[in-house]
């Protein structure tokens, strides 16, 4: 073999070892990508260099759905009593047992409606108290974890899945566990109170009630955009965070609704794919949302809250946590 064979292969040996280039883009395109305007444009950019990626993510987001899926099966399975949602029912029916009018019927049909429950200290209870627990320990940490591998995506910057996901875990352990509760615990209040005052609709101050409930709701849906992302990139207090993500809800209002309309054409097109393909016996698109849905919600929400926290709060000084 002659010495320049051999000095062609030991450049090939060692090229093994060298550091290349991401396919299909550069160190000059990454850093020009970095200061790109985060518009529809670029989003769908992103969106197809990090697919797999968000699928991958999708493995640790799925814990946030697991333990619901698992109470709502308990429940469906478990011994359940009807029980009325109105407190007028019983002396409708009452009525309607003395004198079977049109107007008792009709109002007996408005009022009369009722809730399949759990039977009184029966075993569904214990379950999904205990998988609520679980859920609520948990939940701020899930949310840290896939904020943090989110944000290195709409920022452009490599991903390492699951350093990057514990990493952040183990840097915002304290405040991402009691953030993570009282969130858990203001989104199953305004649940609860959706499902509550929509069952006792029917006079003013409860039709009231229950506006204000979904006002509510869609304002903080918005706050959680930015919550989880300020929550890693600086060192704020619980109530600072919720002061800030309110502020960015109004001064954010265009990117916030596009943000939540892109959420709802997702969840709308799976819906149809459900009415379409369900009664010929396909099933896949009941088990797509798991597969998808959780990731990819959350990176519209993240490529929508990001750039107005950078020029904000980024932009303006050197951030304290990042």
């Amino acid at each position: 073999m002659s010495s320049e064979q051999k000095n062609n292969n030991e450049k090939k040996f060692l090229g093994m070892f060298k550091k290349k280039e991401p396919k299909g883009i550069t160190k000059e395109d990454a850093e020009k990508e970095k200061n790109a305007p985060r518009n529809v444009a670029f989003f769908f950019k992103l969106l197809k260099r990090n697919f797999s990626k968000l699928l991958t993510l999708n493995f640790f987001m799925i814990f946030m759905v697991i333990p619901i899926v698992i109470a709502i099966y308990v429940y469906i399975q478990g011994p359940t009593t009807p029980s009325h949602l109105s407190t007028l029912s019983p002396t409708l029916f009452g009525a309607e047992l003395i004198s079977n009018s049109p107007a008792v019927s009709l109002m007996q049909n408005v009022f009369g409606s009722t809730i399949q429950l759990p039977v009184y200290g029966s075993f569904v209870y214990y379950i999904i108290a205990a998988l609520l627990v679980v859920l609520a320990i948990f939940w701020g940490w899930l949310n840290v974890g896939s904020t943090y591998v989110l944000r290195s995506m709409v920022r452009g910057e490599p991903i390492f899945m699951w350093s990057d996901f514990f990493y952040a875990i183990k840097r915002n352990l304290k405040q991402g566990f009691f953030m993570g509760l009282l969130d858990f615990i203001i989104m199953a209040v305004l649940a609860f109170d959706l499902v509550f005052f929509s069952g006792n609709s029917g006079n003013f101050s409860q039709d009231v009630m229950f506006f204000c409930t979904i006002g509510l709701a869609v304002i903080y849906c918005f706050m959680r955009f930015y919550i989880y992302i300020m929550l890693i990139t600086f060192d704020l207090s619980i109530s600072k965070l919720l002061k800030n993500a309110l502020i960015f809800t109004a001064i954010g209002i265009k990117r916030n609704f596009m943000a939540a309309l892109g959420i709802i054409i997702l969840a709308v097109i799976n819906l149809m794919l459900v009415i379409l393909l369900m009664p010929i016996g396909i099933i896949v698109p009941v088990i797509l949302p798991f597969v998808y849905f959780l990731p990819l919600s959350s990176f519209i929400a993240t490529y929508a809250a990001y750039p107005n926290i950078k020029k904000y709060m980024i932009d303006p000084q050197t951030p304290a946590q990042e």
